[in-house]
């Protein structure tokens, strides 16, 4: 694909599909430290980083509570 005037395309920009209904959030995070380089996935996986972010199946996660996390892992 190739940006527009109105679409900008990241290039080399990884996906990630959600394992979960309430894990849309999470599965951000994931594609954002992939992006940066920072995602070990070793070290953290989907359901840990829900854990870490205060992400659940009944309330999912609020855009506070993601940006919270990210700061707290610089």
């Amino acid at each position: 694909m190739q940006s527009t005037d109105t679409l900008s395309i990241i290039s080399n920009y990884e996906t990630y599909q959600q394992t979960t209904d309430y894990t849309c959030g999470v599965s951000n995070i994931i594609m954002l430290m992939q992006h940066y380089g920072w995602y070990d996935e070793t070290a953290y996986d989907e359901l840990s980083l829900a854990k870490y972010t205060g992400t659940s199946a009944e309330n999912g996660v609020s855009a506070q509570d993601l940006g919270k996390y990210l700061r707290s892992i610089g």
